[in-house]
């Protein structure tokens, strides 16, 4: 890759290494090959941030070094409450997240709105790779795991085999993470940061548009389908001006919501379930459903709500030590379990650092999606994330509309 002039007026180039240091962010964010597996799970982030410096030293600004120091003196008091209140604290799992933090503060500060580009880019070939061994999946061919990992299924690196647990197909697409919930989260990451320019990624970006679309739909999750369906509808109402045309559209968008709610197991039958499985809870049994692990995190909320119950398990599951840590990690509301181990006082710092994103136009809307996403999985234990409070959603300054970002591959341009 050659590199265009810098003195090029209104043009940025994307670099090989931006495209490795965002592969590697989303690869330590919940590929099994990275967090679940070896010295990688122990201490990648310490890997990630040491890489991040070494290669962007010379472009890591002051105000970046401050924001770094301020975010993990913050973070670093949190752990030293937990000492405090827990009498104890893992210092691997906290070095470890205080590294992922430096690496999701530095990254998009200074690829500045390169950074939503190429991460576009870089889950589109992950969801395209993902279509092909999805394909083959319900063609019946399969793979065998190419690593041990602690998962529901096999894992390429590259592709994750994992099985549906519902009629509607036997193996759901889980790209290259640990869960079909978890690739869908990230996909519709792709989608949200486009949050204030919806039409960009209708026109400009439409090709990668529909192959994470078509992926988001091959994931089969409730919780992904949930939050598109909602993403849908913020679209029609901040692009359809018409009030008639906005309300018939609306109207017919939700009788489809209904509809598939209806007619898809993995929709409303799983929803009722849920609620059912939760009426029917006893103590001796471990509920992993999303209502069912709100209900489970709340006891851990009330027990330490301010600064939470840490990252080690033998305080952050201190109620109910009779369960393997195995069954005990595998609980999936991310939004009321990083309540439980952070505490409100982290929730907060991180819901306002979101709001005060000056980059951004839409602050509510990403507020609503963010919250909405957490839902689903533990999301805010990776730092992609963690990172969107850094991310510049290029809306503040007129001009950057107008703007080009190219590559230059061997002297050819391409925009």
């Amino acid at each position: 890759m050659q590199v265009a002039s810098q003195n090029t007026p209104g043009r940025k180039r994307l670099l090989w290494s931006e495209f490795l240091l965002v592969t590697l962010l989303i690869c330590f964010s919940g590929n099994p090959a990275f967090v679940s597996v070896g010295i990688l799970s122990k201490v990648g982030g310490v890997i990630l941030a040491a890489l991040t410096v070494f290669v962007f030293y010379k472009r890591i600004t002051k105000p970046d070094w401050i924001r770094v120091l301020k975010w993990c003196a913050f973070v670093t008091f949190i752990f030293a409450a937990q000492v405090v209140t827990l009498h104890y604290v893992s210092p691997m799992a906290c070095l470890n997240f205080l590294s992922k933090l430096v690496s999701a503060i530095l990254i998009p500060a200074v690829m500045g709105r390169k950074f939503r580009v190429i991460y576009l880019k870089i889950m589109t070939v992950v969801g395209a790779i993902s279509l092909v061994f999805f394909a083959m999946n319900m063609l019946g061919i399969f793979f065998p795991s190419l690593i041990d990992a602690d998962i529901n299924g096999e894992s390429l690196i590259l592709y994750t085999q994992r099985k549906g647990g519902y009629d509607t197909a036997l193996y759901r697409n889980s790209g290259m993470f640990w869960e079909p919930g978890a690739f869908a989260g990230y996909i519709m990451l792709a989608f949200v940061m486009y949050v204030d320019h919806v039409k960009l990624l209708l026109t400009k970006y439409r090709v990668h548009a529909l192959i994470l679309l078509t992926c988001l739909i091959t994931t089969f999750s409730t919780a992904g389908y949930i939050v598109f369906a909602v993403y849908v509808l913020f679209v029609v109402f901040r692009l359809v001006r018409n009030k008639t045309m906005m309300v018939s559209i609306a109207g017919v968008l939700t009788v489809l919501i209904v509809f598939a709610f209806v007619r898809f197991d993995f929709l409303g039958e799983k929803v009722v379930k849920q609620f059912s499985s939760v009426n029917t809870a006893n103590a001796e049994v471990l509920n992993y459903e999303r209502i069912g692990s709100l209900i489970f995190d709340a006891q851990y909320i009330a027990l330490h709500p301010l600064f939470g119950n840490g990252l080690a398990s033998k305080t952050r599951f201190a109620l109910h030590q009779e369960f393997s840590e195995d069954q005990l990690n595998a609980f999936s509301n991310g939004f009321s379990g990083c309540l439980a181990s952070m505490g409100v006082v982290f929730m907060i710092v991180y819901l306002v650092a979101l709001w005060r994103n000056n980059t951004l136009r839409s602050k509510m809307t990403l507020l609503l999606f963010v919250i909405l996403m957490l839902q689903s999985e533990y999301f805010l234990n990776y730092p992609l994330f963690l990172s969107l409070p850094f991310v510049d959603f290029c809306s503040r300054l007129e001009e950057r509309r107008h703007r080009k970002i190219k590559i230059v591959w061997k002297g050819r341009e391409s925009r």
